[in-house]
């Protein structure tokens, strides 16, 4: 019997794994990554999806904006490639990333808060002024419950 020890090459998982992920997008696919830097085998799952149309844009930090040069230099390598597959890039500067979290993402996100008695709740900023939700927006009751049941399983090693 011919046993391979060692962790498996991520080479050939990759795809497999993004399209676990990301499910089979047929039309848009956007992604925002920090440190976004797609392997051989990733820049090849994206060039596919590309070339079946798939429209991607990706949002990544700015060599000015990241605290890690290794990392964006695994993605600048790539960025050429991308862009001649047809992706969108998108580099953002942390001062942008501090105005948008003051202006722009408070009047298009959810924010997240803990009640006086430890509850969560969400607030919606709308023209109109803020609307206060005691469940998830948007969202169905067996979709909470699923996910309620799914937070106690012991999945963390799995997402």
């Amino acid at each position: 019997m011919n046993r391979r020890r060692g962790p498996a090459g991520s080479e050939p998982l990759l795809p497999h794994k993004l399209r676990d992920i990301l499910g089979d997008p047929a039309t848009d696919l956007d992604v925002v990554s920090a440190y976004f830097v797609p392997t051989a085998a990733g820049f090849e799952a994206f060039v596919a999806l590309a070339q079946r149309g798939v429209k991607i844009r990706v949002l990544t930090n700015s060599l000015e904006a990241t605290d890690v040069a290794v990392v964006h230099a695994g993605y600048a390598r790539r960025r050429k490639p991308l862009l001649e597959a047809g992706i969108t890039l998108y580099e953002i500067l942390a001062q942008r990333i501090a105005t948008a979290f003051r202006e722009a993402i408070p009047a298009d996100a959810y924010e997240v808060r803990l009640s006086e008695t430890g509850d969560l709740y969400w607030i919606e900023h709308r023209e109109e002024g803020s609307v206060r939700h005691a469940t998830e927006p948007g969202t169905t009751f067996w979709k909470r419950t699923a996910v309620r049941i799914l937070s106690l399983l012991p999945i963390e090693g799995l997402l």
